[in-house]
């Protein structure tokens, strides 16, 4: 999940809900150990001091628990 934009696999994972007439079994996991080494520089996941693959996860995971259970997950007027 640390890789992956949650707003993007909200989306595709509704979509694929919807060709699949709502029987869509959805996993995700925090993401493989082994490219993690490279990941900061191929991705635009900036780490902040002190914070864990684990806690990008979490933080990724409920954003796109959010998204897929309709609830705002961004400011539409940031003004």
């Amino acid at each position: 999940m640390r890789y992956e934009n949650p707003l993007y696999m909200a989306e595709e994972a509704a979509a694929a809900d919807l060709i699949g007439a709502g029987r869509l079994q959805l996993g995700i996991s925090r993401g493989s150990p082994e490219p993690a080494q490279r990941a900061p520089r191929r991705s635009a996941t900036s780490r902040r001091e002190g914070q864990s693959d684990a806690d990008i996860a979490r933080q990724k995971t409920e954003i796109f628990r959010r998204a897929i259970a309709g609830e705002p997950v961004a400011n539409s007027d940031p003004a």
